[in-house]
């Protein structure tokens, strides 16, 4: 560890920094964070360079951040670290810090650092304010949860345009948004509607839907309640070794399977140079 975060470790609990801080971080975790901005603000270079420290890199880190899918809130983390220790290394009180033998001497450009300071600050009150609002819009999506009904909203109002498709397939071929719109639904209707992991319904083959169709059909009972249906038994999934996941096609959607199969399906396997076993498939005969 370079010496300046050995002393910056030391001197930190005893500094009005970790009493604004105690609640949030202890110095190593401090150190650690300074640490790694710093490493890759200097080109992931190990050996520290005050050089690094600039609005540029400041920035790309903030970049980086958010291309690994991290939150504001880390981004936020990161930057107080960064200003505590910032303030810590340009403070009267440690400035003979930044000399100390010909191992650890590092150029100390003292206006440039202390405009760096002010800039950090204008960058920190930013992330704040993303943070702050990122937070409120994780609190009402956990207070205010949808309800079953409001989660299958989506295939009442593409009800219509479906059952329309159904209709229209069996006498003129569908075009690539059509069909598109048709996988989603009929795949969102047991994800959605039925409450199944995708995974299993993506693991749907043909092979599966046939051999449910010859062997798995329930006949109509009337007498008992009971309609017409159809059992698609599928083990091809995620969770596939622990239970077997049952799609149950009522007489509706034993028929839309039907028609799906042999005007959609049929269509473009004969006209795609791909070969593929899954049940739903795009236009081009790939997978959906």
């Amino acid at each position: 560890m370079h010496t300046i975060f050995k002393i910056y470790g030391k001197n930190f609990e005893a500094t009005h920094y970790a009493t604004r801080l105690k609640e949030e971080k202890n110095s190593k975790e401090h150190v650690a964070n300074v640490k790694r901005l710093t490493y890759r603000m200097g080109g992931f270079n190990d050996v520290f360079d005050a050089s690094c420290l600039d609005v540029r890199n400041y920035n790309a880190f903030n970049a980086y951040i958010m291309r690994e899918g991290l939150d504001y809130q880390t981004a936020f983390s990161y930057y107080k670290s960064l200003k505590h220790f910032i303030d810590f290394i340009v403070s009267d009180m440690n400035r003979n810090i930044l000399s100390m033998g010909s191992e650890d001497v590092f150029k100390l450009e003292e206006r440039r650092l202390r405009q760096f300071n002010t800039d950090v600050t204008a960058i920190g009150v930013a992330l704040e304010a993303k943070a702050n609002s990122q937070n409120r819009r994780k609190k009402t999506m956990q207070a205010d949860k949808p309800t079953p009904y409001e989660v299958t909203e989506v295939l009442r109002l593409g009800a219509t345009d479906f059952m329309g498709y159904m209709k229209q397939v069996k006498t003129m071929m569908l075009n690539r948004l059509e069909i598109c719109f048709v996988n989603r639904y009929m795949t969102s209707y047991f994800t959605l509607g039925a409450a199944h992991r995708p995974s299993a319904v993506e693991s749907i083959t043909l092979d599966n839907v046939q051999y449910a169709f010859h062997k798995n059909v329930q006949e109509a009972k009337p007498e008992l309640g009971l309609e017409k249906s159809c059992v698609i038994e599928l083990s091809q999934h995620k969770t596939g070794k622990q239970f077997i996941a049952s799609l149950v096609l009522d007489e509706d959607w034993m028929r839309y399977f039907q028609v799906y199969e042999e005007h959609i399906r049929a269509p473009i396997v004969e006209n795609s140079v791909l070969e593929s076993d899954a049940f739903f498939l795009q236009a081009d005969g790939s997978p959906f």
